[in-house]
């Protein structure tokens, strides 16, 4: 996250260098706690997000192209709540790669919690001209991407959202 020439080249400077560079900072020598969390699915995060009330049917274009980023709409919300700043930062540090599909693989989101930062991985079985493998998108975020992610599994059992 100190890399000069990375924050140079992309455009951060002032706010958004100051926050990269406190994260580093909060980061540096603090006990990092792993969590794993289940995806959240869709349908339940706009529930959620909408405070339950009923959420418009979108079109399965539509869906097939936000289910692979619910965690990163998470990570954005929770992020926007910050400031202008952070969510600016966190969109700098969003990293994304494809791995060997492990056996028994469930997908999930494994987040790496600094205690007052986290790095939020969302983890997706894919599969591409018959062959599969795990999709993995990840950035920087407030902690409270914990409680959210929590808070969707929960909301999603207690109101029988469709599954």
């Amino acid at each position: 996250m100190r890399d000069e020439t990375f924050l140079s080249t992309s455009g951060a400077s002032g706010e958004i260098a100051e926050q990269i560079e406190t994260w580093a900072e909060e980061m540096q020598g603090q006990p990092l706690y792993t969590r794993v969390y289940p995806y959240p699915e869709l349908d339940k995060t706009l529930a959620y997000m909408n405070d339950g009330m009923e959420t418009p049917e979108l079109s399965d274009a539509a869906s097939a192209y936000f289910e692979p980023m619910t965690a990163q709409l998470l990570c954005a919300q929770a992020n926007a709540q910050q400031g202008a700043a952070y969510l600016a930062a966190a969109n700098l540090l969003r990293v994304s790669g494809f791995y060997a599909l492990p056996e028994g693989f469930e997908n999930c989101v494994v987040v790496y919690d600094f205690g007052t930062a986290a790095f939020a991985v969302g983890m997706r079985r894919e599969s591409v001209a018959g062959q599969e493998f795990v999709s993995a998108q990840g950035c920087v975020c407030t902690p409270e991407i914990r409680d959210l992610l929590a808070e969707i599994a929960a909301f999603g059992e207690e109101t029988g959202a469709k599954e």
